[in-house]
């Protein structure tokens, strides 16, 4: 650790557990826990006069339930969260946010991208979570009613723009203290409805009927309960924690981010 601390000049600090199903104790040690280790070293190389700076990379769901507009200076606003793994990031970046203004403040730039995809380009993508996961079941048409909200926002960002932007803003002096949302933004969003009129074509299924998440859960997934057997009842069980995404309300502003790339 002290030898590490002497000579490192940059931290870019992602590792997490993106699981939204964790109990919250296991998010927490992990999420929370990881960062704090992470800030004493960052600590440590401030102190020798090496780091230079210190990247923290969050999520720009921090913002859980929040409705509208939501900007980039902006982190515990009273919102609830959908689940553990936005709880938990929350808490982190709070951690990280408290450097700012510490006796001796690191320098500290945050990024919070969106729901990161595959590359924009080829298209390669090491990780099928998040999107990928209810555009499978969406293809293989799995589930004919979904509790989705047609007006629910959507917001896709490419992995090598985020690697891009977080790779020039962190040698940038002006992001020094600053957050960004690497996100589509409001310029750039997209809506469920959208989205699964795209994916209905390329993968030429059916569109699934849409309907209000309290309908669903009070009239619709009593049925399919008794109904489903197998794969699609792990399918209907396991889509839960995705809900929330299909109705989601939050819009990510990124002027700071479009102003200093």
């Amino acid at each position: 650790f002290a030898a590490l601390a002497a000579c490192c000049t940059y931290i870019f600090h992602g590792a997490a557990t993106v699981r939204f199903d964790l109990p919250l104790a296991e998010a927490e040690r992990i999420n929370v826990g990881g960062t704090r280790a992470i800030v004493e070293l960052a600590q440590a190389a401030h102190r020798a006069g090496r780091l230079r700076r210190f990247c923290y990379i969050g999520t720009a769901y921090v913002a859980g339930g929040r409705i509208g507009r939501v900007t980039e200076d902006e982190l515990e606003c009273g919102q609830a969260f959908n689940n553990t793994y936005e709880q938990t990031k929350c808490a982190a970046e709070a951690l990280v946010r408290a450097q700012l203004a510490a006796p001796a403040p690191l320098p500290v730039t945050l990024f919070r991208p969106s729901i990161i995809v595959g590359d924009s380009k080829s298209g390669y993508t090491s990780s099928f979570k998040v999107m990928y996961w209810p555009l499978k079941i969406f293809s293989r048409g799995l589930i004919p009613i979904v509790p989705a909200s047609r007006a629910g926002l959507v917001d896709l960002v490419p992995v090598d723009y985020v690697v891009d932007a977080i790779w020039e803003l962190s040698q940038l002096p002006a992001a020094l203290g600053r957050c960004y949302h690497l996100a589509a933004g409001p310029e750039q969003e997209t809506t469920i409805g959208a989205a699964m009129e795209v994916a209905a074509r390329f993968f030429g299924v059916y569109k699934p009927l849409f309907m209000p998440t309290a309908s669903f859960e009070r009239y619709v997934r009593p049925v399919l309960n008794l109904l489903f057997r197998g794969k699609r009842r792990k399918v209907l069980d396991a889509g839960r924690i995705y809900v929330p995404y299909l109705n989601y309300r939050g819009s990510f502003d990124t002027t700071n981010a479009r102003r200093d790339l």
